[in-house]
């Protein structure tokens, strides 16, 4: 099949003036794409988003400081002055620590409480503990455990979202590159075409100069002649929109530059690839972008929806507290008894509380379960999306086997009917119609050859982006 290939792409070879760099080309395109293109940049950003906002829930365990001072003048005549300092953090699983130190000063003191003070001026030193174990809601910290999966499996999703893109852009690439390499192939094929028309109107001219043929016999040639020129002038213009619109794809600031390969390089390129005898979506999966996105995304509103669950329980939490207390006329550290007969005090409750309807925590379940059913149904519509790319693109790439081999075979016959027919225009024989039919059957011919060639690349690579690029050959492009 190869030298079948190989003979009909003889005549494309006049023109072409290499395609060695086509794999090259392409691999440095993509490489390019994935710096530069605003979708890859936007999606690379979003993840640092949710990596920041994962970082940002270890503020959790950051102790909060509170600092404060007071000066009051009371109507009893006694000033009293309080300097105050204190920490609250979360510690081992489950509890919070509230620890405090608090310097009081009693100026004027008189009679407190009916008992004669011999001191007019008092500083008071407290100290106290606290502890803050919740029993049912945020048990162990769970909602911050939850909120802390949630924002795991963001980040994966948000990272899996950015594989997405970059397969996306990179399919998008690829495609386009093919499309570029259709019509720079096309050019040739409407150049060579042109030529051969401008050959026989020159033949055609010369012979009705020696009254060798009548005058009608160049009318077909040269109308031929401006019709393959304007072909030509056409397939320049898409070669042109073609690369412009790589150029868009790839978004670098200056555009790249390409080699001009050679069609037999690239269709022995695409013969030499082949894909796997199944297409079974289930082994290609795991490796999709998308698909591994939605699996993140339902164990994130998973856990958001286990997060609301929590809050519909009631808050029970045993609460523990110590104090130490001592007064002082001079030490600023009071350790003396003046205004009580103890220095240690001990509190111990159990605290219940909780709305009274839930109404805002039942409809955030609701909210959850919904997007839960949701992403399944998106998850289904992806994997049936997967599995349909891989069966189109692995009969594509079949059938696209089956047209360049016809092609080829084509072209090979088309141009020995035209040798045959150009050979009885010059002995006298034949018509310059004939000619031009035989030509025009040639350029269709080379046409569908270069169609069914890069075809075969399309479909290779569709496969490849279905598969999530787990192919080896697509992975070393």
């Amino acid at each position: 099949m190869k030298r079948c290939v190989s003979a009909g792409l003889f005549f494309l070879c006049l023109w072409s003036s290499g395609w060695a760099g086509a794999r090259d080309d392409l691999r440095g395109l993509v490489d390019t794409a994935m710096e530069w293109n605003p979708r890859v940049r936007a999606a690379a950003h979003q993840l640092e988003q949710a990596a920041a906002e994962r970082a940002g829930l270890r503020g959790f365990f950051d102790p909060k400081l509170t600092a404060g001072g007071e000066y009051a003048d009371s109507v009893y005549g006694r000033r009293e002055s309080l300097l105050q300092a204190g920490v609250s953090a979360p510690v081992v699983p489950g509890v919070y620590l509230d620890a405090a130190l608090e310097e009081r000063f009693y100026d004027q003191l008189g009679e407190l409480d009916s008992t004669s003070l011999e001191y007019d001026r008092l500083i008071q030193s407290r100290a106290w503990l606290g502890l803050n174990v919740p029993l049912l809601q945020d048990r162990g910290w769970r909602q911050w455990r939850l909120d802390d999966l949630r924002a795991r499996h963001a980040y994966e999703a948000a990272a899996s979202q950015l594989l997405a893109v970059r397969q996306e852009v990179r399919r998008e690439v690829e495609q386009r590159y093919f499309a570029v390499l259709e019509a720079q192939a096309l050019i040739g094929v409407a150049a060579a075409a042109a030529e051969r028309a401008e050959k026989l109107l020159r033949e055609a001219e010369s012979m009705v100069s020696v009254q060798a043929l009548p005058e009608y016999q160049v009318y077909a040639a040269r109308s031929a002649a401006a019709l393959r020129k304007d072909e030509e002038l056409a397939a320049r213009q898409n070669y042109d929109a073609a690369v412009l619109v790589l150029q868009e794809i790839v978004a670098a600031p200056a555009a790249a530059a390409l080699a001009a390969p050679e069609l037999k390089d690239v269709i022995d390129w695409a013969l030499a690839l082949h894909l796997p005898a199944d297409c079974q979506a289930g082994k290609y999966l795991a490796a999709r972008g998308n698909h591994a996105r939605i699996m993140s995304q339902i164990e994130a509103d998973r856990a958001a929806r286990d997060l609301a669950e929590d809050q519909l329980r009631s808050k029970l939490a045993l609460v523990l507290e110590t104090t130490l207390q001592g007064e002082d006329p001079d030490d600023l550290v009071a350790t003396g008894r003046y205004l009580s007969s103890r220095n240690a005090g001990v509190l111990a409750g159990v605290v219940w509380s909780r709305p009274w309807g839930h109404r805002a925590e039942k409809s955030q379940v609701r909210v959850k379960n919904a997007q839960l059913a949701g992403q399944g149904e998106s998850l289904r519509q992806a994997e049936l999306a997967i599995a349909t790319e891989l069966a189109v693109a692995h009969r594509r790439f079949a059938a696209a086997r089956g047209r360049l081999q016809q092609a080829s075979i084509s072209v090979a016959a088309a141009q020995q009917a035209l040798d045959s027919e150009d050979e009885r225009f010059r002995l006298g024989e034949g018509r310059s119609r004939n000619v031009l039919d035989a030509q025009k059957d040639l350029t269709d011919a080379l046409k569908r050859q270069i169609v069914a060639g890069v075809e075969l690349l399309r479909a290779y690579f569709e496969f490849a982006f279905a598969a999530g690029y787990s192919l080896a050959d697509a992975g070393e492009l």
